[in-house]
């Protein structure tokens, strides 16, 4: 560069050097009197030091070398993505789409500009080339970060569909806007096709793991342990009805489709239960097969509409599997026998009979009552697919919650009866008496649990679920069930399961001689006179009205 002298040339004539140097920079071509080196995002300059300092400075204006470097940036990138398929069909039509951008919009004005500059009657200066630039300064600059973000970060699938949207709602200019969309589209096309395949089939076709579910068994390429940890909630509920073939990766959701994110989960989990009870399999031949229109016209829906075919698709796929569950394992009547084995533990049976009777049947519950009660206090269940989905974790913390509760207080009952039936024990009328009162009390809590509240509660669920359709409505109608059930037995206040905690203490502790009847008593009158002040309070649970009244 330092052979060439352009000080002993016009202003003009140097001018249109550099016009003609800015416009193969543009390109990404050395110049003769501008040069650049690109370090990783970088551009450095060199001007020509013997042109003139003003038009040195016009270089540097927006729309002349910066944009120059912009665009020399933004090639390498469009060429990174779109040499490298491990990147994925998203990141690849995104690419794809720059690069048709650079070509049909840049490099034909690009062209157009410099067949003008070699007519000498029209030539241009850098201010009339940075006026015709301008309105590329932004655009490009936003597009460029877009790539440099995907390459730096290894962004793939929903990934870089949830950076697009991120960048569209940060974007002020429309005209930017506009074409971020264009890129947007260009990769939800490539996404909704895995989408397409999933929640019609409960199928993965995809190669590269741009879809937010990965076949683990098709890659063959990682473990679940080695992308999601073992506690993993995909569902919300505490259940993981997805096997080791199967693993969701929620990063690769994207945020345009979060809305969905659990229907499409559900969706063809669904379908790959249903399929895995009737034993048939369809081949990714056999599903092609008349459905390249369908699916040309599904990835040019909106996000909207994907929205609302997705959580169509889920609720069908809930209704067939109910159906089938209802047909092959009977579902319904698995639901039946709960209430009644409810009862065994929470229905009082009073004792009655001859006293060697009582004292007989005191014997032998002595000898059992402590591994039954173990045994009954640490169950556990456990239901596998398809039950699971009807019955997950937290459905069966609520029944199994209920149970100890219920069975806690029943046991406690059994021991006032046994401390009854031994005279060598009761030797006072005080101790008949606060045993009375303490029988009576949780005879009233019972009779207002397991007679009043939980059987018509119970009704009215086996009553909705008859006529539910869904998964869904299933597991809502359970979680009305319990909610009605905790507000109705146990009150939403804590106060009153702190203080009925307490009474059944004083209980156990009485029947079992731990405290003496002084303490006893003192302890019992305490906490149930703060029961009856709580009761008491003015409250729109009705429940507080009727437990007081009892």
């Amino acid at each position: 560069m330092e052979h060439i002298d352009l000080s002993s040339l016009t202003l003009r004539s140097q001018e249109q050097h550099l016009v003609k140097d800015l416009f193969l920079v543009y390109m990404a071509y050395q110049g003769n009197s501008i040069r650049f080196v690109k370090e990783g995002d970088t551009v450095t300059w060199t001007v020509n030091p013997s042109s003139d300092t003003c038009l040195r400075s016009a270089l540097y204006a927006d729309a002349c070398l910066p944009l120059a470097a912009t665009l020399i940036q933004l090639r390498h990138n469009i060429k990174n993505i779109c040499c490298e398929l491990s990147r994925g069909r998203v990141a690849l039509a995104v690419g794809s789409a720059a690069e048709e951008f650079f070509n049909l919009e840049i490099m034909p004005l690009l062209v157009k500009l410099e067949l003008e500059n070699r007519n000498d009657q029209k030539s241009l200066t850098l201010a009339e080339v940075a006026t015709y630039m301008r309105p590329y300064m932004q655009i490009t600059k936003q597009l460029n970060e877009v790539l440099s973000s995907i390459i730096k970060d290894d962004l793939v699938g929903g990934e870089v569909l949830s950076l697009l949207s991120e960048q569209i709602r940060k974007c002020v200019s429309p005209t930017t806007r506009d074409m971020l969309q264009k890129f947007e589209i260009a990769g939800l096309e490539q996404y909704f096709e895995l989408l397409f395949w999933w929640i019609r089939y409960g199928k993965i076709q995809d190669c590269c793991h741009d879809f937010m579910i990965w076949d683990l068994k098709s890659s063959k390429m990682f473990s679940k342990s080695d992308i999601v940890p073992e506690d993993d909630d995909i569902f919300g509920d505490g259940s993981n009805n997805f096997n080791d073939r199967f693993c969701v990766v929620k990063a690769l959701c994207p945020s345009q489709l979060q809305s969905a994110f659990e229907d499409i989960v559900k969706c063809g989990t669904y379908l790959n239960i249903a399929e895995m009870i009737k034993g048939e399999t369809t081949t990714y031949d056999d599903e092609r097969i008349g459905e390249e229109e369908e699916l040309e016209e599904w990835k040019r829906k909106n996000v909207d509409d994907v929205v609302r075919e997705v959580k169509k698709a889920r609720l069908k796929a809930s209704k067939d599997l109910v159906q089938i569950l209802r047909k092959q394992f009977c579902l319904d009547e698995y639901f039946e026998p709960i209430l009644e084995k409810y009862d065994v533990f929470t229905s009082l049976h009073l004792i009655s009979g001859k006293v060697e009777q009582k004292k007989k049947l005191w014997i032998d519950f002595e000898t059992t009552e402590s591994k039954n009660g173990q045994d009954a206090l640490s169950i556990h269940i456990n239901v596998d697919s398809p039950l699971s989905l009807v019955f997950p974790p937290r459905i069966l913390l609520y029944y199994n919650l209920l149970f100890r509760i219920f069975f806690y207080l029943f046991s406690a009952t059994n021991q006032i009866f046994n401390k009854q039936m031994r005279s060598d024990v009761v030797t006072t009328l005080n101790d008949r008496r606060l045993l009375e009162e303490m029988l009576h009390f949780l005879n009233a809590y019972n009779l207002h649990c397991s007679i009043y509240v939980v059987p018509r509660l119970w009704s009215i669920f086996i009553d909705k679920l008859s006529k539910s359709a869904s998964l869904e409505e299933i597991l809502s109608f359970q979680n009305s069930f319990f909610a009605d059930t905790m507000a109705q037995c146990f009150l939403p206040d804590p106060k009153f399961m702190d203080l009925l905690s307490n009474l059944v203490a004083v209980i156990r502790g009485f029947t079992t001689d731990e405290i003496k009847y002084d303490q006893s008593a003192q302890k019992w009158n305490e906490y149930l006179g703060k029961m009856f002040s709580l009761l008491s309070k003015p409250n729109n649970n009705n429940a507080y009205a009727q437990l007081h009244s009892r």
